[in-house]
């Protein structure tokens, strides 16, 4: 029977998305992109900055037009002869190419002539991520900065050329390049020799490197990519530590430099940039705060509930080391957990749901919220926090809920909370979803009641701060 409140909702012919089902993991990636413009979490290779401008540069050069279309099958091919030249050379690093899983698996190595198989990526895979980069740094460009016109067909400005034309002088001196970018097989041989000299680590490519360096970090239009290498190189040369990792970036971001931290002394012209990646990693924090306890819920819902009954059992099936009917402000300032005990606590919840998982949720967000509140410091990234909007949930919003909150029992706060922040949140969320023609529902509903459909695992958003500093290194920078 159909569903009275969503008839068509939970139509299983869409296709069915897992990405942000409560609708509040884009707000850190929004912080994110403004603090660390052009290299995103996808993008640690600027090797395919310069490949890509060249190809769109060296297309041209063949035809005397561009055609995107065109050019894409151009970037895919020499892709894929250049990843599995270094495959056959038995380079070290081969992971970062585009594809190179596919390429593997589907190759023999002793063949001494290898056909093009256009199927190892969909379109041009990821390296599609890259491409706004090259608009970003005024490389390979879609519009006019002036005007805001929009061309037909990519434009290659002269900065691209630049960078293309220092590409071309590496890879011109392989036997490859003279008869086998456009079509038929290559030879094992001339693969061997493309492997030797063009590599994913960029090796050999000094004024590529110089060039990328100049776009990226020497750019008044980029400065905050700047304050970032910069930070990373500050967190290097005092720490000791390399934020080469997700948790060692999140640890490093929410408690060495904050004055509710280690506090330890910044620079001032860095503080703006640490004090952002603190903001975006509390949002992380709070953001998993509410997902473990999304996740508990979803588990519970193994027979159809109304809401009504569905909080009932959730909150009859936890524990709490405090009483739930004392007021919020009991324990709103109790909990102001750092990065190594909010992650020590979620390790906790990470396999399997615990019977203390609303508290530890609750225990995570108020940390937060006590990491946040009243920092005059801050009043300057005070955007950032209270970004959200009505289609998502902004810290700010959730400060203000628990000082609302303070003088009501903690049951009640926690029903909000269920209630409004998840299961609501949720239902807006993939309402949106269904009309973009996706299914996000993790759950159905039928004459009133409530079914899971789906499994949900809560997880860490990346971090694009780890792309930059493989970039970083790639470059010689660090």
């Amino acid at each position: 029977m159909e569903s009275t409140y969503m008839p068509k909702i939970n139509n299983t012919i869409r296709n069915f998305t897992t990405r942000d089902n409560l609708g509040i993991e884009g707000i850190a990636n929004t912080i994110s992109a403004d603090l660390c413009p052009v290299v995103n979490t996808v993008t640690p290779r600027p090797y395919y900055w310069a490949f890509i401008t060249w190809c769109y540069w060296k297309y041209y050069d063949l035809f005397g037009y561009i055609k995107d279309a065109e050019v894409c099958r151009f970037i895919k091919r020499n892709n894929y002869y250049i990843a599995l030249g270094n495959l056959l050379a038995g380079n070290v690093v081969v992971g970062g190419f585009t594809g190179i899983t596919n390429i593997e698996s589907k190759i023999i190595k002793d063949n001494e002539f290898f056909d093009y198989d256009e199927s190892y990526i969909t379109g041009i895979g990821a390296m599609g991520y890259y491409r706004p980069g090259l608009e970003t740094m005024n490389l390979v460009i879609t519009q006019r900065a002036d005007t805001g016109e929009r061309y037909k067909e990519p434009h290659i400005t002269p900065k691209g050329v630049q960078l293309a034309k220092a590409f071309d002088s590496g890879i011109a001196v392989t036997d490859y390049y003279n008869n086998s970018l456009l079509d038929g097989p290559v030879s094992k041989k001339k693969l061997l020799e493309l492997g030797k000299n063009i590599q994913i680590e960029f090796k050999g490519f000094d004024e590529c490197k110089r060039l990328l360096i100049h776009y990226l970090f020497e750019s008044d239009a980029l400065a905050n990519l700047s304050k970032c290498k910069d930070y990373i190189l500050f967190i290097k040369n005092h720490t000791g530590i390399e934020p080469s990792s997700l948790e060692k970036c999140r640890r490093i971001f929410f408690d060495e430099f904050s004055i509710r931290g280690t506090n330890k002394p910044i620079d001032d012209n860095l503080r703006y940039t640490a004090s952002g990646w603190e903001i975006v990693t509390g949002r992380q924090y709070f953001t998993v705060g509410l997902e473990i306890i999304w996740q508990f819920m979803l588990n519970q819902l193994s027979v159809p509930m109304t809401i009504q009954e569905w909080v009932a059992c959730v909150l009859a099936r936890q524990q709490f080391s405090f009483e739930i009917k004392s007021p919020l402000s009991s324990i709103a300032k109790n909990y102001t957990m750092n990065s190594s005990e909010i992650e020590s606590l979620l390790e906790s919840e990470r396999y399997c749901n615990s019977q203390r998982t609303i508290e530890h949720g609750l225990a995570i967000m108020l940390s937060v919220f006590n990491r946040f509140t009243d920092r005059e410091d801050l009043e300057e990234l005070s955007g950032y926090i209270a970004l959200g909007g009505s289609d998502s949930i902004s810290i700010k919003g959730f400060m203000n809920t628990v000082e609302e909150y303070k003088k009501l029992p903690i049951k009640d706060f926690l029903i909000h909370i269920l209630i409004n922040l998840l299961i609501n949140q949720h239902l807006k969320t993939a309402f949106y979803k269904m009309i973009e023609n996706r299914n996000g529902y993790y759950i159905e509903e039928i004459n009133g009641k409530y079914l899971t459909s789906h499994d949900f695992y809560w997880g860490f958003q990346g971090n694009r701060m780890v792309q930059l500093f493989n970039v970083m290194k790639d470059l010689g920078v660090i």
